[in-house]
């Protein structure tokens, strides 16, 4: 019975300590627009858009901690991010908490976009906390359309109206 709550013991503190070591991964901090840190970036597969990053100089190196007000953007595991001041829908998408509006409020605030596509029509990714998925699309720097697809309550009826504005957003976009 002893060995059994002793190797019980080891087990969940290696299992601890694993969860405690980083995922370090060689990457960069891009901390102006000519300013450049290499180094490594613990990498955590993100849920959803991250807001900051822990980096170290070398693997050896104190982890440092930036975040949106520090950096332009970074580059990870093949993922690049660029900090974006950009439009949100922050509306529910239950249905239950639909709002009976045909226009969607948008609220303004910056996050670090997941580049999908760079260059000259660029696409960006963001996944909100809550789970919500955002596409940005843009052909100049620094100014971000959200691609919009809006659900509201029709008053009256209370069925569901759907309005792929982004169709007409992509077609305006791609028209050159």
């Amino acid at each position: 019975m002893n060995y059994r709550n002793t190797c019980i013991v080891f087990l969940l503190f290696a299992f601890h300590c694993s969860i405690a070591q980083y995922a370090l991964e060689p990457g960069y901090l891009l901390v102006s627009e000519s300013d450049t840190l290499k180094g490594y970036i613990d990498y955590k597969n993100w849920p959803y858009n991250p807001e900051t990053v822990s980096f170290k100089a070398s693997p050896e190196a104190e982890a440092k901690t930036f975040g949106l007000g520090d950096l332009h953007g970074f580059f990870v595991h093949g993922e690049n991010y660029k900090r974006g001041e950009v439009e949100i829908d922050p509306g529910s998408s239950k249905i239950e908490d639909l709002s009976y509006s045909p226009l969607p409020k948008l609220e303004k605030t910056v996050v670090f976009l997941l580049v999908i596509n760079g260059g000259a029509k660029s696409l960006y990714y963001l996944k909100s906390r809550d789970n919500r998925v955002h596409l940005y699309v843009s052909d100049k720097p620094g100014d971000y359309q959200l691609l919009l697809n809006h659900r509201y309550l029709s008053s009256g009826t209370s069925q569901i109206v759907t309005v792929p504005h982004y169709r007409e957003q992509l077609k305006n976009f791609f028209s050159e």
